[in-house]
């Protein structure tokens, strides 16, 4: 009886657990093997009306140092969304030299993003979304006018403002792991590249073919599932660079993965049915919309380590391996490896800290959650 239960546990361990080994495996093989291919550089193309679209939602913080970034890079045209805001955002943006748009409507960024999809295509060719706590590279707005004469939707690299503390460190180490790696790997096993929220281009003709319908609290992974089942894939721009700040609320992490979660009970279905009926360009994304985030990947694994199982045992240790490969291709890419691989000895606690939010994913999991202004880490007010 005892043999049977444990074999039981064990299975379900390795059913919550593989999904992630598998697509870390992927993805991690081939960002050890990524090389940059900046061709589409080399080719003249016709000049784009590329607008630079910014949903802010209670951002007068932050809003005027991101506008004054995007236009030292020579954008021509910034428009700010000022959704459902209850402060001077609006008025911050504007006197920071961005056309605004105030609109109250339904909550979530998508809603807000289909507002200035809507006003601004007559007028624009391609879209440019940064969030309102971005700070772009002087010669990110070049680069991305140029790919998108070649590509019809890029990523950016987008990684965490620089900031000092293990605990920030930790938080850029794990951003890098899934805004860098991950997308580098993918690029190089000619996959669609994903989409991360912020830093992310489109010509505006997708609109056309695949009219926007992403809503919920996790609209980039909803855009880029739609993407990638109409056959459009997304270009990863290694060279252009965004930097943005951590949302470090822990309700946060807890909505947006519970969001997720809630996006996968939704959706695996009809993936799976469609990778069925020949659309193989789908397995991948669904096959990273059904991994769990890695602190709790991290935390079953060695639950499954600790058990008397020498089958389940072998497997945890081969994923975990798997995770650690992937964390240090991650640590290889920070600016200081010195100072990060130090923060890595506070990550039993990062890991157990996240132990109090799983029942808030599964909360947040059962319906969208709406949405609100993220807390930042590295933002001076959040400072303890």
């Amino acid at each position: 009886m005892m043999h049977a239960v444990l074999t039981l546990i064990g299975l379900v361990l390795v059913l919550l657990t593989l999904p992630l080994a598998l697509e870390l495996f992927l993805v991690t093989c081939g960002a050890l093997l990524f090389y940059d291919n900046d061709d589409f550089l080399l080719v003249p193309t016709a000049p784009l009306r590329l607008v630079v679209i910014i949903a802010a939602h209670n951002e007068e913080q932050l809003i005027a140092s991101t506008v004054a970034s995007v236009r030292a890079s020579a954008a021509q045209r910034i428009f700010v969304v000022a959704h459902n805001c209850t402060d001077a955002t609006a008025r911050i943006a504007h006197e920071a030299g961005a056309e605004v748009s105030e609109f109250n409507g339904p909550s979530g960024k998508g809603h807000a993003l289909l507002h200035a999809f809507t006003t601004l295509r007559p007028t624009a060719d391609a879209y440019l979304i940064l969030d309102a706590d971005t700070t772009i590279a002087p010669d990110l707005y070049g680069l991305v006018a140029a790919a998108l004469g070649k590509h019809r939707a890029v990523q950016c690299r987008y990684e965490a403002t620089p900031a000092a503390g293990p605990h920030a460190q930790l938080a850029a180490l794990a951003f890098r792991a899934i805004n860098v790696v991950r997308p580098r790997g993918r690029q190089q096993l000619g996959l669609s590249c994903g989409i991360l929220g912020n830093g992310f281009a489109l010509r505006a003709e997708v609109f056309d073919q695949l009219p926007y319908n992403a809503y919920s609290i996790v609209e980039d992974i909803e855009l880029h599932l739609a993407l990638v089942n109409a056959g459009i894939r997304v270009r990863f721009l290694d060279h252009a660079r965004i930097y943005g700040q951590i949302a470090g609320s822990r309700e946060q992490h807890a909505r947006w993965e519970g969001g997720r979660l809630h996006l996968a009970m939704q959706q695996l279905r009809i993936l799976l049915r469609r990778i069925l009926g020949g659309k193989l360009r789908l397995i991948e994304p669904t096959l990273d919309l059904s991994t769990l985030p890695l602190a709790q990947g991290t935390i079953l694994l060695l639950l499954a380590l600790a058990l008397p199982a020498v089958w389940l045992r072998l497997y945890a240790l081969c994923a975990l391996a798997v995770l650690a490969t992937h964390v240090a291709a991650a640590l290889l890419l920070a600016p200081d490896v010195s100072a990060t691989l130090t923060a890595l000895l506070f990550s039993p606690l990062y890991i157990l800290r996240k132990v109090p939010g799983f029942l808030t994913t599964l909360r947040s999991s059962k319906r969208d959650a709406p949405w609100k202004r993220a807390e930042r880490d590295n933002h001076p007010d959040n400072k303890s």
